[in-house]
């Protein structure tokens, strides 16, 4: 995020907290289930949903904006797979708000001056070659390196996003030090396995408690020496205190553990589906009941995403996203060091 789009998510995220009016300032959108890739973790290109059309995730945005969203990150499947994909991003942008995207970089080349138009895009990279390969497909990584020559040249903020399973556990060192290549950040996490967004052969993929704290401790030391790694210290050591690493979400009726900031899923940030539906968040996908943007409304929608009784959970990016919009001091500065 560029600084002044950080400083004015604060002073949102800051006005809701005084007034206890709610509001989605950030928002993720899964645009497609399509993808030309099928990793081994994921599940969305088999749910096969079929996509909203440009002018329904038009009405989308409207209200989002209406509603007072800063920030709009598209996600998939594949986001650059769909041919508007760049008269969304424009349509984003023109209301005023942010635009980012992950993606998988193989369309980065041909839909170059669509990417061009984003604030910031996050790459998903595995590890080395044979890591991401086996877990991505074949050829995988020598796409993404040629995806990240072409935005690098092109003065693009990057971000590198991995996935760590259990075959990937030795690829953290890989993963930084592609990042350390290319100048930029990586966001690194571990897969959740309750959503419905995960392959149904997930916990095969799994890590062992034990793999889980000895992988937090290295992303922690790795943080202490100056590595590039996106989240914050605290982060992950919140996530050595979590109890059963099996078990990705606690909900409201059970004790908090030690430096979990609180939830702004509903609050300050939500997932919507590809099929309209607004979720809390990606890992309560299918998890929890949910409204259509589209049928009920964007408001009625957000209201409902209040509602979830989910209290923490595994996911380091959400885990961050909670420190960052209940304004934590550790999490404000993690995110000002890079400017």
């Amino acid at each position: 995020m560029a600084f002044q789009e950080t400083i004015g998510l604060g002073v949102e995220a800051v006005k809701s907290h005084l007034s206890g009016i709610w509001r989605p300032l950030y928002i993720q959108l899964s645009v497609t289930d399509r993808c030309n890739l099928r990793c081994l973790y994921c599940n969305v290109p088999l749910r096969g949903k079929k996509d909203l059309s440009c002018g329904e995730w038009k009405k989308i945005i409207d209200q989002l904006h209406a509603g007072g969203t800063r920030r709009v990150t598209l996600l998939g499947g594949e986001p650059l797979i769909r041919e508007d994909i760049g008269e969304i991003i424009r349509y984003i942008k023109g209301k005023g708000m942010s635009c980012g995207m992950t993606t998988n970089g193989y369309f980065v080349y041909k839909k170059l001056q669509d990417v061009l138009l984003l604030d910031t895009i996050a790459v998903s990279i595995d590890g080395d070659e044979a890591k991401t390969d086996y877990l991505r497909g074949k050829g995988t990584f020598q796409a993404v390196y040629e995806a990240l020559e072409v935005l690098q040249n092109a003065g693009k903020r990057l971000l590198i996003d991995a996935t760590i399973v259990k075959d990937n556990l030795d690829a953290v060192e890989a993963v930084l030090s592609i990042a350390e290549r290319y100048r930029c950040q990586a966001l690194i996490n571990v897969a959740y396995h309750s959503s419905a967004i995960n392959a149904p052969h997930i916990k095969e993929l799994l890590m062992t408690d034990h793999q889980y704290r000895e992988l937090f401790r290295q992303l922690i030391q790795a943080k202490k020496r100056g590595a590039p790694v996106f989240f914050s210290q605290k982060t992950y050591q919140a996530l050595l205190y979590w109890n059963d690493y099996h078990k990705d979400k606690i909900n409201n009726q059970e004790p908090l553990p030690v430096g979990f900031p609180r939830c702004q899923a509903g609050r300050c940030y939500a997932y919507i589906d590809t099929d309209g539906n607004m979720y809390p968040c990606p890992v309560n996908v299918g998890v929890v009941e949910a409204l259509n943007c589209l049928d009920a409304g964007v408001e009625a929608a957000w209201k409902k995403t209040g509602t979830h009784s989910c209290r923490a959970c595994t996911a380091a990016c959400l885990i961050e996203y909670n420190a960052l919009y209940s304004l934590q001091s550790y999490a404000i500065r993690n995110i000002l060091r890079r400017y």
